[in-house]
């Protein structure tokens, strides 16, 4: 059996512990997504919203609350990174798209972009889909 320790930290301390492990839990998204862009881990390593889901359940019933709010802490910092990334449909790619329009001194054909952002949120949705099925097989 595995047993956790829990200790008290001051307000300051715990400040900048917390920051310590956003900024690892951030960093492994990247690390995460150069894996799999090199081939190094395959798309069953990684799962979607119906495994995500899962492993939540999973931290209440065998975590508790301490284990459940690492795990709530853990999968908000991915989304918030993961959301930065500049993929169409997402903030970041938004963060590209005004940093062109600044460049180019004239704004992008509307239409145009959200043709784009659709195409990358069926991409996103697909995608979603698709590592979770790959679960089941």
């Amino acid at each position: 059996e595995i047993y956790a320790t829990y200790v008290r930290f001051g307000f300051f301390e715990s400040i900048g512990r917390a920051f310590t492990y956003a900024w690892r839990i951030g960093g492994s998204i990247f690390t995460v997504l150069g894996q799999l862009l090199t081939g190094h881990l395959s798309l069953s390593a990684i799962g979607g919203p119906v495994t995500t889901v899962g492993a939540t359940v999973s931290a209440i019933q065998n975590g508790g609350f301490a284990y459940w709010l690492e795990m709530a802490a853990f999968i908000g910092i991915n989304l918030g990174v993961f959301n930065l990334l500049p993929i169409p449909a997402l903030d970041g790619s938004r963060i590209v798209f005004t940093a062109v329009e600044w460049i180019r001194r004239k704004p992008l054909n509307r239409k145009v972009e959200a043709i784009i952002h659709v195409a990358g949120f069926i991409f996103l949705f697909g995608f979603a889909i698709l590592v979770d099925v790959l679960k089941l097989f």
